[in-house]
Protein backbone atom coordinates (compact mmCIF):
# COMPACT_ATOMS: atom_id res chain seq x y z
CA UNK A 1 0.00 0.00 0.00
CA UNK A 2 2.63 2.30 0.74
CA UNK A 3 6.73 2.07 -0.12
CA UNK A 4 8.78 5.37 0.64
CA UNK A 5 12.17 4.85 -0.40
CA UNK A 6 14.93 7.31 0.37
CA UNK A 7 13.22 10.01 2.39
CA UNK A 8 14.92 12.73 2.95
CA UNK A 9 13.38 16.74 4.63
CA UNK A 10 14.98 19.73 6.11
CA UNK A 11 13.52 22.31 7.30
CA UNK A 12 15.38 26.09 7.52
CA UNK A 13 14.49 28.55 9.43
CA UNK A 14 16.73 32.16 10.45
CA UNK A 15 19.99 30.39 8.96
CA UNK A 16 19.33 27.61 10.85
CA UNK A 17 18.57 24.12 9.69
CA UNK A 18 16.69 21.04 11.12
CA UNK A 19 17.14 17.77 9.32
CA UNK A 20 13.93 16.30 10.04
CA UNK A 21 14.05 12.83 7.54
CA UNK A 22 17.42 11.33 6.87
CA UNK A 23 17.07 8.41 4.35
CA UNK A 24 13.76 6.64 5.71
CA UNK A 25 12.33 3.67 4.57
CA UNK A 26 9.06 2.43 5.15
CA UNK A 27 7.07 -0.44 3.24
CA UNK A 28 3.18 -0.77 5.15
CA UNK A 29 1.49 -3.19 3.41
CA UNK A 30 -2.60 -3.86 2.35
CA UNK A 31 -4.52 -3.78 5.66
CA UNK A 32 -1.61 -3.12 8.16
CA UNK A 33 -1.60 -1.50 11.56
CA UNK A 34 1.39 0.15 12.32
CA UNK A 35 2.66 2.61 14.88
CA UNK A 36 5.53 4.87 14.99
CA UNK A 37 7.31 5.77 17.83
CA UNK A 38 10.23 7.89 19.28
CA UNK A 39 11.31 10.56 21.15
CA UNK A 40 10.23 14.14 20.33
CA UNK A 41 11.65 15.59 17.56
CA UNK A 42 12.41 12.29 16.16
CA UNK A 43 10.86 13.41 13.04
CA UNK A 44 7.44 11.02 13.27
CA UNK A 45 5.00 13.89 12.43
CA UNK A 46 6.69 14.83 9.31
CA UNK A 47 7.18 10.75 8.17
CA UNK A 48 3.54 11.06 8.45
CA UNK A 49 2.96 13.97 6.63
CA UNK A 50 5.05 12.85 3.60
CA UNK A 51 2.71 9.50 3.30
CA UNK A 52 -0.15 11.54 3.39
CA UNK A 53 1.26 14.13 0.87
CA UNK A 54 0.76 16.51 2.99
CA UNK A 55 4.38 18.00 2.37
CA UNK A 56 6.70 17.03 0.03
CA UNK A 57 10.65 15.29 0.52
CA UNK A 58 13.73 17.09 -0.60
CA UNK A 59 14.71 13.81 -2.04
CA UNK A 60 13.44 10.18 -1.94
CA UNK A 61 10.03 8.61 -3.19
CA UNK A 62 6.69 7.73 -1.74
CA UNK A 63 4.19 5.27 -3.58
CA UNK A 64 0.78 5.08 -2.22
CA UNK A 65 -1.22 1.88 -3.81
CA UNK A 66 1.45 2.60 -6.47
CA UNK A 67 1.18 6.07 -7.02
CA UNK A 68 3.88 8.03 -7.16
CA UNK A 69 3.24 11.36 -5.13
CA UNK A 70 5.84 13.18 -6.50
CA UNK A 71 4.96 13.67 -9.92
CA UNK A 72 1.78 14.34 -9.33
CA UNK A 73 0.50 18.61 -10.06
CA UNK A 74 -1.32 20.31 -6.85
CA UNK A 75 -4.59 19.86 -8.00
CA UNK A 76 -4.00 16.36 -8.90
CA UNK A 77 -2.56 15.76 -5.27
CA UNK A 78 -5.10 17.72 -3.70
CA UNK A 79 -7.82 15.24 -5.35
CA UNK A 80 -5.57 12.71 -4.25
CA UNK A 81 -5.52 13.31 -0.66
CA UNK A 82 -9.16 13.59 -0.83
CA UNK A 83 -9.77 10.32 -2.40
CA UNK A 84 -7.47 8.34 -0.99
CA UNK A 85 -5.83 9.09 2.35
CA UNK A 86 -7.98 10.16 5.55
CA UNK A 87 -6.03 11.72 8.47
CA UNK A 88 -6.75 12.61 11.59
CA UNK A 89 -4.71 14.62 14.13
CA UNK A 90 -4.53 15.23 17.97
CA UNK A 91 -6.08 18.64 17.75
CA UNK A 92 -9.79 17.80 16.32
CA UNK A 93 -9.90 20.60 13.59
CA UNK A 94 -14.01 20.21 13.30
CA UNK A 95 -15.42 23.22 11.83
CA UNK A 96 -17.59 24.64 15.07
CA UNK A 97 -19.90 26.10 12.66
CA UNK A 98 -20.69 22.56 10.99
CA UNK A 99 -22.98 20.01 12.73
CA UNK A 100 -21.77 16.49 13.37
CA UNK A 101 -23.39 15.23 10.43
CA UNK A 102 -21.88 18.38 8.61
CA UNK A 103 -18.27 17.71 9.55
CA UNK A 104 -18.45 14.29 8.69
CA UNK A 105 -19.95 15.15 4.80
CA UNK A 106 -17.59 18.15 4.11
CA UNK A 107 -14.46 15.80 2.97
CA UNK A 108 -17.67 14.24 0.10
CA UNK A 109 -19.06 17.46 -0.36
CA UNK A 110 -16.28 18.78 -1.88
CA UNK A 111 -16.60 16.13 -4.72
CA UNK A 112 -19.43 16.49 -6.91
CA UNK A 113 -18.86 13.27 -8.14
CA UNK A 114 -19.54 11.24 -4.76
CA UNK A 115 -22.87 11.06 -2.87
CA UNK A 116 -22.00 10.36 0.62
CA UNK A 117 -24.37 10.22 2.80
CA UNK A 118 -25.32 6.93 2.65
CA UNK A 119 -22.01 6.51 4.00
CA UNK A 120 -22.49 9.37 5.82
CA UNK A 121 -25.68 7.46 8.13
CA UNK A 122 -23.44 3.95 8.51
CA UNK A 123 -20.42 5.82 10.00
CA UNK A 124 -22.75 7.89 12.11
CA UNK A 125 -24.40 4.42 13.76
CA UNK A 126 -21.43 2.99 13.72
CA UNK A 127 -19.40 5.24 15.81
CA UNK A 128 -22.10 6.02 18.24
CA UNK A 129 -22.69 9.77 17.19
CA UNK A 130 -26.55 9.14 15.53
CA UNK A 131 -28.07 11.13 18.64
CA UNK A 132 -25.05 14.12 17.92
CA UNK A 133 -26.27 14.10 14.47
CA UNK A 134 -27.12 17.91 14.40
CA UNK A 135 -25.06 19.18 17.53
CA UNK A 136 -21.98 21.08 17.20
CA UNK A 137 -18.69 20.25 17.87
CA UNK A 138 -18.98 22.80 21.45
CA UNK A 139 -22.10 20.41 22.24
CA UNK A 140 -19.25 17.23 22.33
CA UNK A 141 -16.95 15.73 25.02
CA UNK A 142 -13.53 15.26 23.49
CA UNK A 143 -14.20 11.84 22.50
CA UNK A 144 -17.11 12.21 20.72
CA UNK A 145 -15.15 14.91 18.96
CA UNK A 146 -12.26 12.53 17.70
CA UNK A 147 -14.80 9.85 16.80
CA UNK A 148 -16.28 12.49 14.53
CA UNK A 149 -13.37 13.75 13.51
CA UNK A 150 -12.35 9.97 12.15
CA UNK A 151 -15.81 9.45 10.36
CA UNK A 152 -14.86 12.62 8.49
CA UNK A 153 -11.46 11.03 7.43
CA UNK A 154 -13.00 7.80 6.30
CA UNK A 155 -16.18 9.21 4.57
CA UNK A 156 -14.64 8.92 1.06
CA UNK A 157 -13.66 5.57 1.51
CA UNK A 158 -9.77 5.80 1.83
CA UNK A 159 -6.89 3.07 0.73
CA UNK A 160 -4.91 4.52 4.28
CA UNK A 161 -5.69 6.17 7.52
CA UNK A 162 -3.09 8.12 9.20
CA UNK A 163 -3.59 9.04 12.62
CA UNK A 164 -1.01 11.62 14.55
CA UNK A 165 -1.19 11.61 18.63
CA UNK A 166 -5.21 10.80 17.89
CA UNK A 167 -5.40 10.25 21.69
CA UNK A 168 -3.26 13.02 22.62
CA UNK A 169 -6.18 15.34 23.82
CA UNK A 170 -8.42 12.57 25.79
CA UNK A 171 -8.90 10.71 28.66
CA UNK A 172 -7.66 7.23 29.68
CA UNK A 173 -11.37 5.69 29.19
CA UNK A 174 -11.78 7.60 26.11
CA UNK A 175 -8.67 7.32 24.56
CA UNK A 176 -8.83 3.56 25.66
CA UNK A 177 -12.48 3.65 24.01
CA UNK A 178 -10.78 5.56 20.24
CA UNK A 179 -7.99 2.71 20.04
CA UNK A 180 -11.01 0.10 20.25
CA UNK A 181 -12.53 1.68 17.86
CA UNK A 182 -9.27 2.36 15.23
CA UNK A 183 -8.68 -1.83 15.91
CA UNK A 184 -11.82 -2.82 14.69
CA UNK A 185 -11.35 -0.67 11.91
CA UNK A 186 -8.42 -2.56 10.81
CA UNK A 187 -9.88 -6.14 11.39
CA UNK A 188 -11.87 -5.09 8.70
CA UNK A 189 -8.98 -4.54 6.54
CA UNK A 190 -8.31 -0.60 6.99
CA UNK A 191 -4.63 0.33 6.83
CA UNK A 192 -3.88 2.39 9.53
CA UNK A 193 -0.45 4.64 10.44
CA UNK A 194 -0.35 5.75 13.75
CA UNK A 195 1.79 8.47 15.39
CA UNK A 196 1.95 7.93 19.60
CA UNK A 197 4.06 9.04 22.26
CA UNK A 198 2.12 6.32 24.30
CA UNK A 199 3.24 2.75 24.30
CA UNK A 200 -0.27 2.15 24.93
CA UNK A 201 -2.12 3.55 22.10
CA UNK A 202 1.24 1.58 20.44
CA UNK A 203 1.05 -1.60 21.79
CA UNK A 204 -2.98 -2.45 19.73
CA UNK A 205 -0.89 -1.72 16.54
CA UNK A 206 0.74 -5.11 14.54
CA UNK A 207 3.51 -3.83 14.07
CA UNK A 208 5.89 -0.42 15.12
CA UNK A 209 8.27 1.37 13.94
CA UNK A 210 10.85 3.45 16.34
CA UNK A 211 12.69 6.80 15.20
CA UNK A 212 15.19 8.78 15.86
CA UNK A 213 16.93 11.56 14.39
CA UNK A 214 15.04 11.78 11.87
CA UNK A 215 16.05 7.67 11.06
CA UNK A 216 14.16 4.47 11.27
CA UNK A 217 16.56 2.65 13.86
CA UNK A 218 14.16 -0.71 14.86
CA UNK A 219 10.92 -2.34 14.41
CA UNK A 220 9.01 -4.77 16.46
CA UNK A 221 6.17 -7.26 15.39
CA UNK A 222 3.84 -7.35 18.24
CA UNK A 223 1.84 -10.65 19.38
CA UNK A 224 2.42 -10.73 23.18
CA UNK A 225 0.31 -9.88 25.87
CA UNK A 226 3.01 -7.79 27.34
CA UNK A 227 3.59 -5.52 24.19
CA UNK A 228 3.32 -2.37 26.25
CA UNK A 229 6.14 -3.10 28.71
CA UNK A 230 8.23 -3.78 25.61
CA UNK A 231 7.12 -0.68 24.15
CA UNK A 232 7.88 1.59 26.97
CA UNK A 233 11.96 -0.09 27.42
CA UNK A 234 12.50 0.22 23.49
CA UNK A 235 11.42 3.76 24.28
CA UNK A 236 13.59 4.75 27.32
CA UNK A 237 15.98 3.16 25.09
CA UNK A 238 15.69 5.38 22.51
CA UNK A 239 15.52 8.15 25.00
CA UNK A 240 19.11 7.69 26.68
Amino acid sequence: MIDATGLQKVYRTEGAETRALDGVDLRVEAGEFVAVMGPSGSGKSTLLHMLGGLDTPDDGRVLVGGRDLGVLSRNELAEFRRREVGVVFQAFNLVPVLTVEENILLPASLDRRRRRHERVVELLSRFGLGPHRNKLPSQLSGGEQQRTAIARALVNEPAVLLADEPTGNLDRTSGAALMDLLAQLHTDGQTIIVVTHDPVVAARARRVVFMRDGRLVDELELSSAKASELLVARLVELET
